[in-house]
């Protein structure tokens, strides 16, 4: 029987850019994704190399699915290219050699492999190749790895590719899988590589097809890549289209420099706006009456609400070595404005200089206010910003405040953008703001907008730092000596995806602790537990019935085009930790890592700590000293009372709560990284057996 194969010319996938012309993209979904091989028809016995948007397994960036994409939009939505600075996901069936030795270091041998049979260069100049290797091996990248879904990842530096450019990326069958057999090419390259064409003077000549229309919409792409194929040979890289796996292209947006240093100012005059010390923010304060519900104004003075806050919690947190409970108010700079359709967006043109005062907050009194808390032992001895994930609140910060109180440091949390108090959009519509928690904080629909949200959060966490030391106020009810006073930064998920980028980008903090975090936003949740999820939006979005095949294979198409675009946004935004991440990075980092995260996968957080250049630790292996950037990968099994998962550092449902506190801790005030799955000395902050 012959394969169905789909029209492959119209609007093949749905995707969004930077437009902010949502609606019009949802509108026009198309109901034909490419032809692809149907099931059955794969070898059983190969490593297939996949290009099937039907099955949502398809080399991105993509020139093909860029092209899709952009059938779905406006001519002044479109995008001419994507971010040079995305990685390269190559999806294979199988695992392919392991990259690494087992105690972390590149594996040279399997290197050398991948540098002779992936090659990538411009389609202009097949012979200025593009090394696919890491720095570590040679190369430019800053990562080349597989990771659990079996996709090849590289992940460029700032150098790897050229801006304007097209590049081409040719896979070698003779690359061979994790046992050595050669690897075979999904139907569509097999198809897109043969030098037969498919039609001939309006006639289809390859029996696959049957409809003329699909025929002639391949036979132009096969013609467009039979000049690569053709150069490969001429080249002796390959002696027939046979010997190809995989053959995709994309190409890199223009950049143009003069509006490069446009934002390069624009971005100095936001970091003077929020260093500056002359603005002493008059702090207002929650009192007791305001708790028990008074409409009495806040306070000038700080109040302590440590009881009246315990008394509040079902069940109360550990609080000993907490003396004081502050709940307080600095003015927002805000960097976005709001547009008429009701949405905030970046707007560092009107705003860099001149940041507005109009942060909305779920209480519109509060507009203009960012809400924070500090928790305090009797005598400080160092600071604490601590981070929450996405969809929580800055509340969460209660569950870690006494084990950081009992080491000296004070704790200060404040809500994420459009989370907690700083919700302002009703997303499941039912009239109440206190359910929607960072619910509207990651926009498929229009990924610039979370880019504005996560930089206005960095934006809003330097100003904090900032005040931490500059006003008087804060210093008072802290205790804290400014300049001399240590201040750390702790993460958890979004926490330690943006501490992440403070860290690489000069924030003034002495160490790093990231709880969970991860490198590739868009893969982390369309990959994590968040993915079915956003699947299910876009379906009810779209109208597609995921009850039958054609469902499933459209949405897959789909989620191809979102995926794309939302990565080209936040890495063309800089907000993606990958970006900055780097191994020459000074901060003192260390990331928590469990195994089994069903949130944040494990091959993200080990693709930022590639990324990082950090020294990788597994429980039992002791603890460590003189490393100053490591990563620590907790095991479930080691730690009762369950099974410790992407929350494990806060909800106390397993001992490796209060263990991986004490090492979070420790690290902050030693340097020094313990062993959680260890009994540890808390006075002593030792591993004792």
């Amino acid at each position: 029987m012959k394969p169905s194969l789909r029209l492959f010319c119209g609007v093949l996938l749905t995707a969004f850019t930077l437009s902010g012309c949502a609606e019009q993209i949802l509108d026009s979904a198309s109901k034909d994704p490419a032809p692809t091989v149907t099931s059955g028809e794969e070898s059983a016995a190969n490593t297939i190399a996949k290009f099937s948007t039907s099955e949502g397994l398809a080399p991105q960036p993509s020139d093909v699915v860029l092209a899709s994409v952009n059938a779905a939009l406006p001519p002044e939505g479109q995008l001419a290219g994507i971010s040079r600075l995305m990685p390269i996901r190559i999806p294979f069936s199988r695992p392919l050699a392991n990259l690494y030795n087992d105690n972390g270091s590149w594996n040279a041998q399997a290197g050398g492999n991948l540098a002779l049979n992936l090659l990538i260069f411009p389609t202009s100049n097949p012979t200025a190749l593009v090394l696919a290797l890491p720095t570590v091996g040679g190369g430019t990248f800053k990562v080349v790895y597989q990771d659990a879904n079996n996709d090849l990842v590289l992940v460029p530096n700032n150098s790897t590719f050229q801006a304007g450019t097209q590049y081409a990326v040719v896979v070698k069958t003779s690359l061979g899988d994790a046992q050595g057999s050669p690897l075979s090419p999904d139907i569509l390259i097999n198809i897109l590589t043969n030098p037969l064409p498919i039609v001939v003077d309006g006639k289809i000549m390859n029996s696959l097809f049957d409809d003329l229309d699909t025929a002639n919409s391949l036979e132009g792409l096969r013609a467009s890549y039979a000049p690569l194929v053709g150069g490969l040979q001429a080249l002796e890289q390959i002696e027939s289209h046979n010997e190809l796996a995989q053959l995709f292209t994309f190409t890199t947006e223009v950049e143009d420099p003069v509006k490069a240093a446009e934002t390069a100012t624009l971005s100095d005059a936001v970091q003077a706006n929020l260093t500056t010390s002359e603005l002493q923010d008059n702090i207002t304060w929650t009192s007791a009456a305001n708790l028990r519900g008074s409409s009495s104004l806040p306070s000038d003075q700080p109040e302590n609400i440590l009881s009246l806050v315990l008394a509040s919690q079902n069940p109360a947190p550990p609080s000993d070595q907490v003396s004081a409970l502050y709940k307080g108010y600095f003015s927002c700079q805000n960097f976005l404005s709001e547009t008429s359709d009701k949405v905030w967006e970046l707007d560092l043109i009107n705003r860099a200089v001149a940041p507005g005062t109009d942060c909305p907050n779920s209480n519109s009194a509060l507009d203009g206010k960012i809400g924070f808390w500090i928790a305090k032992p009797a005598n400080v001895t160092g600071l604490v910003i601590f981070q929450h994930g996405i969809t929580v609140y800055k509340e969460t910060m209660l569950a870690i405040m006494n084990t950081l109180a009992g080491y000296g440091f004070a704790t200060v949390a404040m809500d994420i953008w459009g989370h907690g108090e700083r919700a302002y959009e009703d997303a499941n519509e039912n009239g109440d703001l206190s359910d929607d928690s960072g619910a509207a904080f990651i926009r498929p629909d229009n990924p610039a907008l979370s880019v504005g949200y996560l930089l206005q959060t960095q934006f809003d966490l330097l100003r904090l730092r900032t005040l931490l030391e500059a006003n008087t106020e804060m210093v008072t009810a802290i205790g804290n000596t400014p300049l001399t006073t240590p201040i750390h930064y702790v993460g958890m998920s979004l926490g330690g995806i943006i501490g992440s980028n403070l860290a690489s980008s000069g924030f003034s903090a002495s160490r790093f602790v990231l709880n969970v975090p991860g490198g590739d936003i868009s893969d982390i949740v369309l990959s994590g537990s968040n993915g079915p999820l956003i699947r299910a939006a876009v379906a009810s979005s779209l109208g597609i019935d995921t009850t039958t095949k054609e469902g499933q294979e459209t949405l897959n198409s789909t989620m191809l085009g979102i995926d794309l675009s939302t990565t080209h946004a936040l890495f063309k935004g800089g907000v993606d930790p990958l970006v900055g991440a780097s191994t020459a990075t000074p901060s003192e980092v260390l990331v928590q890592e469990v195994i089994g995260d069903v949130v944040v996968p494990n091959s993200n957080t080990e693709l930022l700590s590639l990324a990082m250049g950090l020294t990788t630790y597994d429980d039992g292996d002791g603890s460590v000293t003189g490393v100053s950037r490591s990563r620590w990968i907790f095991g479930p099994g080691n730690y009762q009372g369950g099974t410790a998962g992407h929350g494990f550092l806060l909800d106390g449902a397993t001992t490796a709560t209060g263990q991986g506190q004490l090492q979070t801790a420790c690290f902050l005030l030693t340097g020094n990284v313990l062993d959680p799955s260890k009994t540890i000395d808390p006075a002593t902050c030792t591993n004792t057996n």
